[in-house]
């Protein structure tokens, strides 16, 4: 018995185990989700990049005015501040505005542009009007402080 014993073990073949288990064998249904993320995440950082973007533009006029009162606070130069006040408004303009929409505003045309794109609660036309025609004059009447007033609001709503 010993030997019939021997000899049925050594016929015996040893344990086959099955091959290991890929990660990447997933089923379709996996496969369409894992899309479905990969889109919702570059859609995601598309739009946040472009928050971003317009946000940054917002700051550094906002971070620009505040170093123009810093100065007016300094030099009490109303002329060449309502300048610079107009530039760094256009500049805003341009960055949020089509370019064939605001380059060529002046006067009146530039007020009109201001007043629609101004929520009601924060435009004075008197004081829109004095600065438009300021920037032109040596000796001008415009509150500055309602002027700076108005420019913070206006960047901050573009």
């Amino acid at each position: 018995m010993p030997q019939q014993t021997d000899t049925a073990l050594s016929a015996l073949k040893d344990i086959h185990l099955p091959a290991p288990i890929s990660y990447w064998s997933l089923a379709p249904g996996w496969y369409f989700l894992l899309l479905i993320v990969l889109i919702a995440a570059g859609i995601g950082a598309y739009f946040g990049w472009k928050h971003w973007h317009r946000s940054r533009a917002k700051n550094q006029a906002l971070k620009k005015l505040i170093q123009l009162e810093n100065a007016y606070r300094e030099s009490k130069d109303v002329h060449s501040t309502v300048q610079e006040i107009s530039i760094l408004l256009r500049r805003v303009a341009l960055a949020y505005f089509p370019r064939k929409q605001v380059a060529g505003l002046f006067g009146k045309s530039w007020i009109a542009f201001l007043e629609k794109t101004t929520p009601e609660k924060y435009f004075d036309k008197k004081t829109v009007e004095l600065f438009v025609t300021a920037s032109y004059q040596k000796n001008s009447t415009v509150n500055i402080e309602s002027l700076f007033t108005f420019s913070r609001h206006w960047i901050e709503t573009c």
